[in-house]
């Protein structure tokens, strides 16, 4: 969870997709190795998220509250996806990518040639148990 990329959020309106494309593909240090989507808004209409390649063909369409998760290995082209457009109503999605062997020491972003990532949150740490009841939050 610590060093991972932060979590998108996307919004579709009416017409909107997303082209078929790869988010990873090689389980390298620090490379995408899978990709999850949480739908909190579904399409009345349209708007499924597709997995085209001969080997896969699956078409998912979400529902409210409905999670995806695929991982890119052990076929890399199996991982080619796209998103519908949307026909009626809206879509959005929490999207977060997952990283081979990144943690706080090592976050993803030193992984890429991206420049460094701001984050405005980085010097804050959870100190505090890891259920139950919040003890402490430090900067």
């Amino acid at each position: 969870y610590e060093g991972q990329e932060p979590i998108n959020f996307l919004h579709y309106l009416r017409g909107f997709e997303y082209r078929p494309h790869t988010d990873g593909g090689a389980e390298f240090l620090g490379k995408r190795v899978a990709t999850s989507l949480v739908y909190c808004e579904a399409a009345s209409r349209g708007g499924a998220t597709v997995f085209p390649s001969p080997s896969v063909q699956l078409r998912f369409v979400p529902r409210l509250g409905d999670m995806l998760f695929f991982r890119y290995e052990p076929s890399p082209a199996d991982a080619l996806h796209a998103a519908c457009p949307v026909v009626e109503g809206k879509k959005s999605t929490l999207t977060q990518w997952y990283r081979l062997g990144v943690s706080s020491a090592e976050p993803w972003h030193k992984f890429e040639n991206w420049g460094d990532y701001h984050n405005p949150h980085g010097k804050s740490r959870w100190r505090g148990e890891r259920y139950g009841r919040p003890s402490s939050l430090e900067l």
